[in-house]
């Protein structure tokens, strides 16, 4: 085995930021098109051109691509529903120390009724402070009274929207299989239909091997329980130990699974995948050829 078929893995703690498209890797083979065909006839017409007794596995990547797909839709529909509501603004009239001089109008993110009629002359402070009950700091100066007014306002309004850390805690964390269902659909609208067909075989593989050797992977960083290894790995684990298969993969599962696979192509696919998950936050571990 020459040098150009080994990974030299290096663990690294953030995502990759270069600004070269990772997907260049496959110019050399004439396959970047933009592909409009969609990604469920593409594959149905490749399980059309697989024998019967095989279509069976590929079954768990077909049911989590139309799932995928159906996610998808879903979010899209979301995204275009949602409303844009911004805070209204409102002129709030805020008394001086001398009642008979009115300071600009300030702008507030709620709507305050002014209940001072026009003809009075005489403005009424719209927040009476008492020392004994009020909490807040006694009023000094004009600046003050309306740093104490916005205070007063955002104790009063509920927090209704979550903030972003607290989404992606409720968000429920992706198992491998989605995951390369997810590469495979990013590439779907980039590659040929010929090339997307390269890309379900490897993908299948891979998986594949995932499932014999994940458990195998994990239980070099962690223990892992005889119960965990009855499940499938590839629908209970992430991706984050994908890479670190890729060089048995590529010279072992790959050539013996499947002879007339390109192991060249198969290098450049295991390539761009981990560059892909590297990239994409799903793992931590980032390969370089060698």
């Amino acid at each position: 085995m020459d040098q150009a078929h080994n990974v030299e893995l290096q663990k690294e703690n953030n995502k990759g930021n270069d600004d070269a498209s990772p997907d260049e890797v496959f110019r050399k083979y004439g396959v970047l098109e933009s592909n409009s065909t969609s990604i469920l006839l593409m594959f149905d017409n490749f399980l059309g051109q697989t024998k019967p007794e095989q279509i069976i596995t590929y079954n768990d990547l077909f049911e989590e691509v139309k799932s995928f797909l159906q996610d998808e839709n879903e979010r899209v529909k979301k995204e275009e529903c949602k409303v844009v509501v911004e805070p209204q603004k409102q002129e709030l009239i805020v008394p001086d120390q001398n009642l008979n001089a009115v300071r600009e109008p300030v702008q507030v993110g709620l709507i305050v009724k002014d209940e001072v009629k026009p003809e009075e002359k005489v403005l009424t402070p719209m927040i009476e402070v008492k020392k004994e009950e009020s909490k807040l700091p006694e009023i000094e100066t004009k600046k003050e009274q309306v740093q104490v007014q916005e205070a007063e306002q955002q104790q009063q309004i509920p927090v209704l929207i979550p903030s972003m850390e607290e989404v992606q805690k409720q968000e429920p964390q992706k198992h491998c299989l989605r995951i390369m269902t997810e590469y495979l659909c990013s590439m779907a609208t980039k590659v040929s239909e010929k090339f997307f067909v390269s890309l379900i075989l490897f993908i299948r593989y891979y998986s594949d091997y995932m499932n014999l050797h994940g458990w195998e992977i994990l239980g070099k960083h962690k223990p892992i329980t005889e119960e965990e290894k009855k499940k499938q790995f590839t629908k209970t684990r992430d991706a984050e130990h994908v890479p670190e298969a890729c060089n048995d993969f590529m010279k072992v599962h790959l050539p013996k699974e499947c002879p007339n696979f390109d192991q060249t192509i198969g290098i450049d696919m295991t390539l761009h995948i981990c560059d892909w998950l590297y990239r994409q936050g799903y793992t931590h571990t980032r390969i370089t050829p060698i």
